[in-house]
């Protein structure tokens, strides 16, 4: 059984919500393989407020309310906790953090390494800290130009494009990203 680590691009309370890919892809995998789905983290500087949504968030994570996902043993939502800011300094401290966190979950599972971590959503704690997870294989899942998308900030093009060079495998769902791609890296597949 693989153990799959899968910074995912949606949280335990949207699951169901809209199915698509990325959920068709946990649920294949986790009949055979061990998930650790990371769950979507949108930090904001937002002061005050920020602080309160993340304990309120870290709360609802540890009681799993609203939890409407199915249960399963070989999948496992994780909820990382890091600060709501986004600065310089916080990104370092959040760095840290997730790395933590990470080797928490793989001490708690017996896991030396990942045999594979998917990334499918290119935000800025993923890209701080997917290169210093042990695993063998790293596989960017790229299914959209975030240049185009006017809901990311900038920022999140540089972490994808970052990303897709760093990753053994770029997955692309369409002929434009694959072109996209290619210059960044050699191993894509469509």
């Amino acid at each position: 059984m693989k153990n799959i680590l899968f910074f995912g691009s949606f949280s335990l309370y949207d699951w169901n919500e809209l199915r698509q890919r990325q959920q068709n892809i946990v649920d294949l995998m986790k009949k055979e393989h061990r998930i650790f789905y990371i769950q979507r983290i949108s930090a904001k500087n937002a002061g005050a407020v920020a602080i309160s949504r993340t304990i309120f968030r870290w709360i609802l994570a540890k009681l799993r309310i609203g939890s409407s996902s199915p249960r399963n043993e070989n999948l496992s939502f994780i909820q990382l906790k890091l600060m709501p800011f986004r600065n310089r300094f916080f990104r370092i401290v959040n760095k840290r953090i997730i790395i933590l966190q990470i080797k928490r979950i793989m001490r708690q599972y017996d896991i030396t390494f990942f045999d594979d971590v998917i990334i499918s959503h290119p935000a800025d704690y993923v890209n701080d800290t997917f290169d210093k997870i042990p695993a063998k294989k790293i596989i960017c899942d790229c299914v959209q130009r975030f240049e185009f998308n006017s809901f990311f900030p900038g920022e999140v093009v540089d972490y994808d494009r970052n990303i897709s060079t760093k990753a053994d495998v770029v997955i692309v769902d369409s002929i434009t990203i694959l072109n996209d791609k290619k210059p960044l890296n050699k191993e894509i597949i469509r």
